[in-house]
């Protein structure tokens, strides 16, 4: 498994943070993520956004399947973590660890930078 582009965009500290990235399942078994923490957040959960009856919606997600040799992207408009109560670590230009979790147990842990509300 790799994690291509981990980034948290952060608009103000009382508000959630967006967290995207790609992640590639680069074995001959489909993987399952099923969340992810952070000492850099409160919590942090799996989201989708999708539309429903014409209104955007944001909705928590169980679980996100990944093919072997497939990948998810976690973007805009699609699925993101939504990290809740960003603590003191969520600065503007510094890199905070994110703990992707797995249906097998397994883990794995990327950098994330901390973008502002433009992505800068």
């Amino acid at each position: 498994m790799t994690v291509e582009n981990p980034r948290m965009r952060l608009i103000i500290k009382s508000r959630p943070a967006g967290g995207y990235f790609v992640l590639h399942n680069n074995t001959d078994a489909p993987v399952t993520l099923t969340g992810a923490s952070s000492i850099a957040c409160g919590s942090i959960m799996l989201h989708q956004s999708k539309e429903v009856n014409g209104v955007e919606k944001m909705l928590p997600v169980k679980s996100v399947p990944i093919p072997a040799h497939g990948t998810a992207v976690f973007q805009t408009g699609g699925y993101h973590l939504m990290c809740m109560k960003p603590q003191s670590t969520m600065t503007i230009g510094q890199d905070v660890p994110i703990v992707l979790k797995f249906a097998d147990g397994k883990t794995m842990t990327a950098q994330f930078r901390v973008e502002g509300p433009s992505g800068q």
